[in-house]
């Protein structure tokens, strides 16, 4: 906020080559760039391995089934924790499980007074297949504004290369990447029937094709737009931001 601004701008200009993980971070760049890319983001395909079985968590033992589950930073600048509250009452047989660091506002919301609303805290990335293995349908309830509009949501490709349903808020690259393979809502309402839809449409065809997606945006696929990104530069000795 202070020097970004300024700072962004002047860099991209300068550099060889911007690559970007995102097509409104390219939109953006190449306002100062000609030489501005899209290469995508790469997921751990080792680790989000659906092949792999793990065995249950203790703390989703005692939880009854559907799961509904999100991984990632708990923070009000990025999620709409209002339209999780919402979403929470309007299923009360479902269990909501939030994994994740928790910022002010979320520690001390009305979430933590929910009986089907469970916060699990922050968990190594190693770990984390192991739970979401055992989701029923993956969320990512994104606000809508410039901090995540253009952001490429990783979390996405993890879930799906778990195979697992995904039901989230729609930035700019929820609906140009993942429309086809995601549920993606406007609000609590949609939102919530969303899930409903997700629960009982959900099907091994529908998970097989979610993996296959998913494995198209491995490090492997990454580095070859990079590389491709590069020769199409106008100047090979780039400098890389």
């Amino acid at each position: 906020k202070r020097h970004g601004a300024d700072l962004e701008p002047r860099l991209i200009k300068k550099s060889d080559l911007v690559v970007c993980n995102s097509n409104d971070f390219v939109k953006s760049a190449k306002k100062y760039n000609a030489n501005s890319f899209y290469i995508g983001n790469g997921v751990d395909l080792k680790l989000f391995n659906c092949d792999v079985s793990h065995d249950i968590p203790e703390q989703l033992k005692t939880l009854k089934q559907p799961i509904i589950g999100y991984v990632g930073a708990l923070s009000s600048l990025r999620l709409d924790l209002d339209l999780i509250v919402q979403v929470a009452t309007a299923m009360p047989e479902c269990n909501f499980v939030l994994i994740g660091k928790e910022d002010k506002e979320f520690s001390k919301s009305i979430l933590h007074e929910m009986k089907n609303v469970h916060f699990l805290g922050k968990i190594d990335k190693k770990n984390i297949p192991s739970y979401v293995q055992y989701f029923t349908v993956c969320i990512n309830p994104q606000l809508l504004n410039e901090i995540t509009i253009g952001n490429f949501p990783l979390k996405i490709v993890e879930y799906l290369a778990m195979g697992k349903p995904v039901v989230a808020k729609s930035p700019n690259t929820m609906k140009e990447v993942f429309s086809e393979y995601t549920y993606l809502a406007d609000d609590a309402l949609e939102f919530t029937n969303l899930i409903k839809k997700a629960l009982s449409e959900d099907n091994s065809v529908k998970h097989s094709e979610r993996i296959s997606f998913a494995k198209s945006f491995s490090w492997d696929k990454v580095v070859s737009l990079l590389d491709e990104s590069i020769k199409s530069s106008t100047n090979n000795n780039s400098t890389l931001i």
